[in-house]
């Protein structure tokens, strides 16, 4: 093969190199049998083959050369100039393979690994636009759609071609000639051009598209179809970028991976046979820096064991920072010469600032901080964005980016935090290990300057508690998450298994995220030999209730977004499109949803675009109409403002959870939940805290006592002792084989205790599986009821204790069953119940068990005059509170609890005579909203908060005030404006406001430290903040968001 890659014309190029005399057509064909080839050994076959012959060619055409000259020059050809700045610390390389090396081959076997080439700026649809213009095909014809649309079209599977260029190809086989071609070194002179006109912007328009039509008019069909995948940077063979490295050189990988520069591969790893059995990192080569392995926090104290290299620890040990959301940066430093690469290889130099006397965004602001001795140095770390005014960093969600930041802003900047170095002056600290390397960090290299470059907050850790523990205060903080390291882990570039490293966010673990119920409308086809010619992206909207609709006509105004008594029309709403989803579902799920949904898609154009489908920039291939869709329920890290959308924001990495089939098209997310949901969480979607199950391996005996579970250790050795069983009546059964027939019980757990005479517990816990629910044999938090007709059983003893969960008779859930609906409870069902069910009861009964709406039967209305006998010797007490029988609507105050009989139901009576006055608040304050929107700002806009003004010098005791005229004011200020003012710290406190502490004021930076750990220990959550957040909203006449004013 080595001969049919040289041009016969050579001899006559004085200037010879094999990227001269090889043909592009070779690479294509290579490229084309690759495709074409099964299996992952048969492609890395072709490939070695090709490289093989290809080292051949090169020896072929270096034959005469003359032997090298003693000094040595880093040139390359005219092709490769963009590389120029790579070639610096190439010394001991030959003129000859700097001049020729399979570097101009490799940047297009690799063409998404490039980091030479700028962007080219062509996607499938302009590159269609031209091929129609250059070949006159007419846009009416079938050639000219399948170009300027490829993705929508009728029947794709049964047409030729899965992605833009393969229908390319088909379209342009009967119109190239297929008896030209060009060189590998033509061909990268073009696309270099094409890079460096694109960075002009429309100037270098005209020579991209001369430079274009020369390519169709010189390449075959076959050819042009490779060629656009290189411009589009895919090429579409099944072979990863690791296995084509491997058959280059074994080495091309680790030296890629250092360096995340194809040329030195080609470079140094010219000859097969020679090894680097040392790579080292140099400065100003960037590398592909160290991640982080995914996890879940209670699992950390097991990795860390399992995988330390620490030889001496009892205990696992461990760092944990916080994970900080930026961008990876590395930082290369000799003297006053600086370089910046992102994690991808890519150089922000020019944007951050080469040295101290050119304009920049950091470097001349950190320049000087660097110690003396310190001379060169790598240091990775994470960019991020700094408000110099409110002195906080924000996230990626607010849709600020640090690479765009100018140096005249006069509120943001770009702070660099360090979490870890490389090199030190000369010496290579990859394989030190992290304790080691810290010590350089902070005691060798820089001081730190706030705002600028700081170095990432370490904590030690040795328990899954204390992982735990900081998951929580990164969620409180509003974080992305923590990463935790094994101190004795060393670097290890680009690897994320098995490195050390372990990065906790609060998707990774169930149920501390909300997720999102939204509503398809728009669709997108798929390509690949998989997705094409099928939906595979879907865009996601809210509903927003139009002001005149059927059901307002009709006069219901309860509950308009989701009323059941009025089926909904499509009309009555309008959809603001939110997000795009591609991920999260098997192909199996995929292709039942294009199945399902196979008639109901009609092409989104502008005649046929409905007008109730509100979108921006992001239009969809196809839509659908919503009552025709269904509901998926989505997942996400949080918010983020886009213009892409008609809501204005959308969601950062979102992906499917479910497709809810059991919610009505109509009961998707409304705009105002998401604003209001973005609003509550400063934009994440972590609004949970995650809990420590310490008692995972225990289990409670009928003494209610802990007992052990037997784990495989305590199994093996008691193998040959009696078993003990569970008796029948407790033991639960298989769910497998059970079938569904209902779905009212979805997504709701039951522990069901035992059974009675009429239903055993099998039968009790079959009828919850048929209709959806499941149940466990211990009741935890989440857990919908606890079932059982046996008040006096020892296991429900913590329950009633506790109030966690509801406690209910087991004809509760027979009639639940017989009426197919999950039904309320009446107050004859409950044993026991929580705290939210006894404030919802509250409403419904009397303080005797008679319910104020419900009918009453005469057996009921015994029972109740019964207790009312029973609890006249109560009553006659002189402290007793007198006997109310009329509703409490209309004769009770509204400041008044109700309480519930105990001779009815085993609870407390209410604790917080302000429940109610809360509700009451609740109610005014939606009723100035409704009525009187403009006025209700004045008097009402604190009317929701109960706040607690840091005024004593003992936290709660009014003996010890202390306030100032000012802040005393504002108090007052906050009272007329609807505030409730809490004097201790109780449970439904909402924000305790905080005089701001100085940097020299550690007395009252302590007082607001003691404040954070209350709130730690909290299940309801305060906000702690500054007197200026009250200032912000009286003065801008609404509530503005807390975050900015946070202590």
């Amino acid at each position: 093969m080595a001969s049919t890659m040289i041009d016969d014309q050579r001899s006559n190029d004085e200037s010879l190199n094999s990227s001269k005399v090889v043909k592009f057509s070779n690479l294509c064909n290579l490229l084309e049998r690759i495709s074409k080839s099964q299996g992952s050994t048969a492609k890395q076959k072709l490939m070695t083959r090709f490289i093989s012959d290809w080292r051949k060619t090169h020896k072929e055409v270096h034959a005469n050369d003359l032997p090298a000259p003693t000094t040595t020059t880093t040139t390359t050809t005219s092709a490769t100039t963009t590389e120029t700045a790579a070639t610096g610390s190439l010394s001991g390389a030959s003129p000859t393979i700097l001049q020729d090396s399979f570097y101009s081959i490799l940047r297009l076997l690799l063409p998404q690994s490039d980091r030479e080439r700028i962007a080219y700026g062509l996607k499938e649809s302009k590159l269609g636009k031209h091929l129609v213009e250059v070949l006159s095909i007419s846009k009416d014809s079938d050639d000219g759609k399948k170009l300027l649309n490829f993705r929508v079209q009728k029947n794709t599977r049964t047409q030729k071609g899965s992605d833009f260029a393969e229908v390319a190809y088909y379209v342009l086989k009967n119109r190239c000639n297929d008896d030209v071609t060009m060189s590998i070194w033509e061909i990268n002179k073009i696309l270099d051009e094409i890079a460096v006109e694109n960075g002009k912007g429309k100037e270098g328009q005209k020579v991209i598209d001369h430079r274009l039509t020369y390519l169709l008019r010189h390449l075959s069909a076959l050819e042009l179809k490779w060629l656009i995948r290189i411009l589009l940077k895919d090429l579409r063979i099944s072979l990863k970028e690791n296995s084509i490295l491997e058959c280059f050189h074994p080495d091309a990988k680790d030296l890629f991976d250092h360096t995340s520069n194809l040329f030195k591969v080609a470079i140094y790893l010219h000859d097969p046979e020679k090894r680097l059995h040392e790579i080292g990192l140099s400065l100003f080569s960037p590398f592909r820096p160290m991640l982080g392995e995914r996890t879940r926090a209670d699992k950390i104290e097991q990795l860390i064991r399992k995988k330390s290299t620490n030889p001496t620890a009892a205990l696992a040990e461990f760092y944990i920072e916080t994970k900080y959301d930026g961008d990876r940066f590395q930082l290369h430093r000799d003297k006053d010469q600086f370089m910046y690469f992102s994690r991808n290889g890519h150089d922000y130099t020019s944007v951050f600032g080469p040295d101290s006397n050119n304009i920049g965004t950091l470097t001349p602001y950190i320049a000087n901080t660097f110690k003396i001795d310190c001379e060169k140095c790598i240091i990775d770390g994470e960019m991020v964005i700094y408000n110099r005014n409110e002195k906080i960093i924000h996230s990626k969600g607010d849709s600020f980016d640090c690479k765009s930041i100018q140096a005249s802003d006069s509120q943001l900047q770009p702070c660099f935090i360090v979490f870890d170095i490389l090199m030190y002056n000369d010496e290579i600290l990859t394989n030190k290990p992290m304790n080691e390397r810290f010590q350089y960090l902070h005691k060798k290299i820089l001081e730190p300057i706030e705002g600028r470059i700081i170095f990432s907050a370490i904590k030690p850790g040795t328990s899954n508690q204390d992982v735990i523990n900081e998951l929580n205060l990164a969620i409180e903080e509003r974080q992305e998450g923590i990463v935790v390291k094994d101190p004795w882990s060393v670097y290890k570039p680009n690897v994320r298994e098995n490195g050390g490293w372990y990065k906790i966010k609060p998707d990774y673990t169930i149920g501390l995220n909300d997720e999102i119920d939204c509503l398809i409308v728009g669709g997108y086809f798929g390509t690949g030999r998989l997705r094409a010619g099928m939906l595979s992206h879907f865009l996601c909207c809210s509903v927003v209730k139009q002001a005149n609709t059927s059901e307002q006509r009709n006069g219901d105004d309860e509950n308009a977004g989701t009323s059941t008594q009025c089926k909904p029309d499509v009309r009555d709403y309008l959809y603001y499109t939110f997000c795009k989803i591609g991920s999260g579902y098997t192909h199996k799920e995929l292709l039942d949803f294009n199945n399902r949904f196979a008639n109901k898609w009609k092409p989104w154009t502008k005649k046929t675009a409905p007008s109730y489908i509100l979108c921006t920039h992001e239009k969809p291939d196809v839509w659908i109409e919503p009552s025709d869709s269904c509901i998926v329920q989505v997942k996400a890290t949080e918010f983020m403002a886009s213009d892409k959308y008609k809501c204005g924001f959308t969601l950062r990495f979102p992906r499917l959870e479910k497709f809810r089939e059991d919610k009505a098209w109509h009961e998707c997310v409304t705009y105002q939940e998401l604003i209001d949901l973005r609003e509550r969480n400063a934009g994440k979607l972590a609004s949970r805290f995650m809990e420590h199950e310490a008692n995972d391996d225990f289990d409670v005996n009928d003494q209610g006592q802990p007992t052990k579970t037997l784990t495989t250790k305590s199994k093996t050795i008691s193998r040959q002792q009696a078993k003990p069983t569970v008796d029948s009546r407790f033991r639960g059964i298989d769910q497998q084989s059970v079938k569904q027939t209902g779905h009212f019980f979805a997504n709701l757990e039951f522990c069901i205790m035992e059974g009675n005479e009429k239903h055993a517990k099998a039968e009790l816990e079959k009828l919850v599986y048929e209709n959806g629910g499941t149940c466990v044999q211990n009741a935890l938090a989440k857990t919908h009821c606890v079932i059982t007709d046996n008040p006096s059983s020892i296991r429900l003893r913590t329950l009633i204790k506790n109030k966690q969960v509801d406690i209910v008779h087991i004809a509760w859930l027979v009639r639940c069953i017989e009426q197919h609906n999950l039904l309320p409870y009446n107050l004859s069902d409950l044993i026991s119940c929580t705290d939210k069910t006894r404030e919802a009861l509250n409403l419904l009964y009397d303080e005797y068990g008679d319910a104020y709406f419900m009918p009453t039967n005469e057996s009921e209305l015994r029972e109740i005059f019964n207790r009312m006998t029973s609890s006249k010797s109560t009553l006659a007490s002189p402290a007793s509170t007198p006997s109310k029988k009329l509703p409490a609507n209309k004769k009770r105050r509204l400041d008044e609890p109700i309480p519930l009989s105990q001779s009815t139901i085993d609870i407390d009576t209410i604790s917080n005579p302000l429940d109610d006055t809360a509700k009451l608040r609740s109610f005014i304050n939606e009723f100035e909203n409704v009525y009187f929107p403009d006025e209700s700002y004045d008097y009402g806009l604190f009317r929701l908060f109960y706040i607690y003004f840091d005024q004593y010098w003992t936290i709660g005791d009014e003996s010890t005030q202390f306030i100032d005229s000012n802040h005393s004011l504002i108090v007052l200020e906050s009272q007329l404006h609807g505030a409730r003012i809490a004097h201790k710290i109780t449970s439904d406190v909402t924000h305790v406001i905080c005089a701001k502490p100085k940097l020299d004021d550690k007395k009252l930076s302590d007082r607001v430290d003691v404040f954070k750990k209350i709130n730690r220990e909290r299940t309801n959550k305060f906000h702690v903040i500054g007197y200026e957040w009250i200032k912000a909203c009286i003065a801008n006449q609404r509530l503005v968001k807390e975050l900015p004013y946070a202590l």
